[in-house]
């Protein structure tokens, strides 16, 4: 066993349900070995994404393009900072005289100098100045999906509050492509940087970092022949998606499933893509590499499960690019650049259970690729690994000790409702009819006393409606309370998503059949699949982790059968792991629901989604 399987294996058999004191105990190392291997390897970005250093929404911000020709530079500057941009404000910006003012091509070389320097090869560039005007600010907060950092809990930063911006854009040509090029930030003269500026670079239509800070000079490496490879000097600088090809195993309940990204440049080098001299890929091509891609993927990086080789039984592709916010699903119709193409291969292997090991014989080296990054995921998270020529097994080892499978269950909760009996007010009433019939049969002084105390007795009967109350079980009424009817319908949809876990229709209708109606089989799953399905970026299918705030209200008896209708809400939270990247959705529900039961367990026997809403 070598090092990384036993730590791995110390890890796993801490605990996937944490309980005690010792069991938090190693939960908080393993947290911290994850937290420790995400700092050294961050993971890769997918569709909501963006480094939460502030750079995206820092006062001032440069979106700088190389191109064949030179760099074009588009500034955002604050308000409070154009005095750091003073040469680029024209005169009609100024409210003081401006006939001394040095004209506009002095002012452009001086901020060649002494404002955003670029260096190409040694040379300072002179730029050109080809758009300055007011703007408001482009809100970039979208991509951040917290407020908070969840490794500091720091508060995510912020734009400035006034979104008035200056924009000027700039074009700073070159004769001959450079090699390198140099980038240096406003600066004063002790050396301190002018104004905060939160800069993202590309060549061509690649990212070479996500937003960073400017805060000296950086020197740009310049790869023309492949714009994927062009590099800063500084480690720091990067993109979160910098590795051209890595694989990914995720283990679940019912299926398992290998995923790679690859560039489609890179996966030329293994198969023929038939690649046109373009760099733009159509519809036409897209769908062409993906049939490609599919076919050549099937048959390489064999699969065994539990000792048995697997093929896969299903396969799907998917075009992505790296974008100032990670990884994007690329949508049908849209035209692709071929040095910024991604794609995502994913390939299903049913299982009928969690297995108790997987392994993938990993085939794909080059000379660029020697060292993979291949990560191992399963109900209780990521183990990240790397893989190469002389290490080229990917294996997933079953260490979850708590670990339960889920599993269909029929759904039974006793109904019974109550008569409220106050039995000393009972027994009260009770005797004083007695005494009254006595009274009747009676003459005389005698009667007079038994009437007496027959009102007596009705009166404290009376009084005492609130003492010594008890429950008798009621076997005509069984329309359940709202708390109980929402611990059944909890159940039921419990159970739906369990069935849900199921691979085929075939498996997850036998699964159903637990919970759903027998004659209400079809209309409920095709209502399922209608209104709760819930999709992720790329086609696939979300998985409920749990089922919260569920309510009923209106619950009225079923006009045939032993049940009730209702109206109930509820919310989800759901996930969705791909390509290393974890979505998830809050979804909050409303419908109409008619839950009968059959051989005492309830079932669905309808139900109508009138409301879906996806919550922050």
């Amino acid at each position: 066993m070598t090092c990384d399987e036993f730590v791995d294996m110390r890890l796993r058999r801490l605990t996937y349900r944490s309980n005690g004191l010792l069991t938090a105990g190693w939960d908080a190392l393993r947290y911290l070995a994850l937290g420790i291997v995400a700092i050294l390897a961050p993971p890769p970005a997918l569709a909501d994404l963006m480094p939460l250093n502030g750079a995206a929404v820092a006062p001032n911000i440069a979106e700088i393009t190389v191109h064949e020709d030179g760099v074009v530079v588009k500034l955002e500057v604050y308000v409070g900072n154009l005095g750091a941009f003073r040469d680029l404000l024209p005169n009609e910006f100024l409210s003081s005289d401006t006939s001394e003012r040095p004209s506009l091509d002095e002012r452009l070389g001086r901020f060649s100098r002494e404002g955003l320097q670029i260096i190409a090869d040694g040379t300072r560039l002179s730029p050109q100045l080809l758009i300055a005007e007011p703007r408001t600010r482009v809100d970039r907060s979208a991509a951040l999906a917290a407020t908070q950092n969840a490794l500091s809990q720091l508060p995510v930063p912020k734009s400035p509050e006034d979104k008035r911006v200056f924009y000027a854009e700039l074009k700073y040509p070159f004769e001959t492509r450079p090699d390198s090029l140099v980038f240096v930030p406003p600066t004063k003269p002790n050396g301190f940087v002018r104004a905060s500026i939160g800069f993202i670079a590309f060549h061509k239509t690649v990212p070479v970092i996500d937003f960073r800070y400017l805060s000296g000079p950086e020197t740009l490496r310049l790869d023309w022949n492949d714009p994927w490879y062009t590099r800063f000097d500084n480690k720091n600088l990067k993109r979160h998606h910098a590795s051209a090809l890595m694989t990914f195993l995720y283990v679940e309940p019912r299926e398992v499933r290998h995923e790679t990204l690859i560039r489609v440049r890179d996966l030329g080098d293994w198969t023929d893509l038939n690649l046109a001299e373009t760099d733009i890929l159509d519809t036409e091509a897209q769908n062409a590499i993906k049939d490609a891609a599919r076919t050549f993927f099937m048959a390489k990086n064999p699969v065994t499960i539990d000792g048995e080789p697997v093929k896969a039984a299903s396969s799907r592709a998917e075009f992505l690019v790296v974008s100032a916010s990670g990884l994007q699903i690329v949508e049908d119709g849209d035209t692709l650049d071929l040095p910024n193409a991604i794609l995502g291969i994913i390939l299903t292997f049913p299982v009928p259970a969690l297995p108790q090991k997987v392994s993938v014989d990993w085939e794909l080296f080059n000379e660029r690729n020697t060292s993979i990054r291949a990560t191992a995921t399963d109900p209780a998270g990521p183990f990240l690994n790397l893989i190469s020529p002389d290490n080229p097994a990917i294996v997933w080892k079953n260490y979850l000790r708590t670990y339960e499978e889920p599993n269909v269950t029929a759904v039974v909760v006793p109904v019974q409702n109550y008569f409220q009996v106050p039995l000393l007010s009972a027994l009260l009433v009770i005797a004083s009819v007695i005494m009254a019939v006595f009274a009747v049969r009676r003459r005389g002084a005698p009667r007079a006393v038994l009437l007496g105390i027959t009102g007596v007795g009705l009166v404290v009967g009376a009084l005492s409606t609130s003492f010594m109350v008890t429950n008798i079980a009621n076997p005509l009424d069984r329309l359940p309370d709202e708390e109980t009817s929402s611990r059944i319908f909890a159940a039921i949809i419990e159970n739906v998503n369990i069935a849900n876990l199921e691979t085929t229709a075939q498996r997850r209708n036998q699964e159903l059949e637990t919970v759903v109606a027998d004659n209400a089989m079809s209309e409920v799953t095709e209502e399922l699949d209608r209104a709760l399905a819930i999709r992720v970026a790329g086609g696939g299918l979300a998985r409920v982790d749990s089922v919260q705030d569920v309510a009923l209200k209106d619950i009225r008896p079923l006009a045939s059968g032993n049940g009730f209708q209702a109206v109930v809400s509820w919310n989800v939270k759901a996930s969705a792991g791909h390509w290393g990247h974890n979505h998830r959705r809050n979804v909050s529900y409303r419908a109409l629901v008619e839950v009968n039961e059959e051989a005492n367990a309830w079932k669905l026997a309808a139900i109508t989604v009138v409301d879906a809403k996806q919550l922050n």
